[in-house]
């Protein structure tokens, strides 16, 4: 009986061993890199014994571990702070101890609500060649609708404003759900620069210094802190920066009307940058702001803005302002200048305003 037990374990001992892998001298080595790179002992030159489950065919870490990989970086999941860099061998990738070492940020990107189709991890719509980012934020382009000022704004990475003819402005809302969605990832960038290319058609890019782009600006910095405003605020800011270029008592040119001390906002953050000044708000920054972080309420009034600067200077519609040329917001009141006999007091007669307080005209 037991030469029958020693025959069954020798023939257990030899299938086993034949059932082992055999390892190349260069797949060994790997596999020893593997299992060291959990080692906690090596920078003290300390060769350790590790169990692991492959043995080292593949890289083994854990969620619990207090260390991490995360692209080519070490964070300390306790401290909050990187710990050490990964070295990669570019010249025999096959040899990494660490798997691969992805292009990943270390953290969510904080403006990921606004896309929820999209990874919180990804860069630029996934479309590095079209798109750019130099500073993490979201970027879009305002599109206005050269007939009728009307202006809305896509998530589209490029942070400028154009403006298009009818035809244009209808495929708008086309490539701004192409553009917003899913469905653009993977994509080449020929179908956006074909939207591009459709929606810029007998229209143009308009600049920020231009007169539009100054009284837009102006606008938009008014009204970012004064509170609640509202369509009828922003075109009465507008219109009062036309009547006084009109009227020659302010100066030559708009650059001479749009100046510190005849608009308070100029300089500030939100007229010398407002693509900026829109994402600070976005990511928390600038709370004494009455906007709030999404994108209708934040990007929209910057949108806003420019169609009532481009109906005013334009003379697109009818005009709401009555002439005005001055106007006051909170805490000033609305009898602030009753006492200029110069002026007469039109609030009254401008039904909407919602963060202006009060508005004259010249007699």
């Amino acid at each position: 009986m037991s030469k029958f037990y020693f025959l069954l374990i020798c023939l257990f001992s030899l299938g086993f061993l034949s059932a082992q892998e055999k390892l190349t001298k260069e797949e060994k080595a790997r596999r020893d890199k593997n299992i060291q790179a959990g080692n906690p002992f090596a920078k003290f030159g300390s060769k350790v014994k590790i169990a692991t489950l492959s043995k080292g065919k593949y890289l083994e870490f854990h969620d619990l571990d207090s260390i991490v990989i995360i692209g080519t970086i070490r964070w300390h999941v306790y401290k909050n702070k990187i710990v050490g860099d990964i070295i990669i061998d570019s010249i025999n990738p096959d040899a990494r101890p660490i798997g691969d070492a992805a292009g990943l940020w270390i953290s969510p990107d904080p403006l990921s609500e606004e896309f929820p189709s999209w990874s919180p991890y990804s860069f630029s719509f996934n479309n590095p060649i079209r798109f750019v980012d130099p500073d993490g934020r979201a970027p879009e382009s305002i599109i206005i609708n050269n007939n009728t000022g009307q202006a809305t704004y896509v998530n589209d990475g490029i942070n400028k404003v154009f403006v298009t003819n009818q035809e244009g402005y209808n495929l708008v809302s086309a490539y701004k759900n192409y553009a917003e969605s899913n469905q653009s990832e993977g994509h080449n960038k020929s179908i956006s620069e074909t939207y591009i290319g459709l929606i810029q058609k007998g229209g143009y890019e308009l600049s920020m210094n231009s007169n539009i782009g100054l009284t837009a600006r102006t606008v938009y910095a008014e009204m970012s802190g004064i509170g609640n405003t509202s369509d009828v605020d922003r075109q009465v800011v507008a219109e009062s920066i036309v009547n006084r270029a009109e009227s020659g008592k302010y100066g030559k040119t708009y650059s001479d009307i749009l100046v510190k001390n005849q608009y308070n906002a100029v300089g500030t953050s939100a007229y010398n940058g407002p693509f900026t000044y829109v994402n600070n708000l976005r990511e928390g920054k600038g709370t004494k702001s009455f906007f709030k972080a999404n994108s209708d309420a934040i990007t929209g009034n910057l949108a806003n803005s420019f169609s009532s600067a481009f109906k005013a200077v334009k003379g697109i519609g009818p005009t709401i302002s009555n002439g005005a040329e001055f106007y006051v917001s909170p805490p000033l009141k609305s009898t602030h200048f009753d006492g200029n006999k110069q002026l007469t007091n039109i609030t009254t007669s401008i039904l909407g305003l919602k963060g202006i307080s009060g508005v004259w005209t010249r007699k």
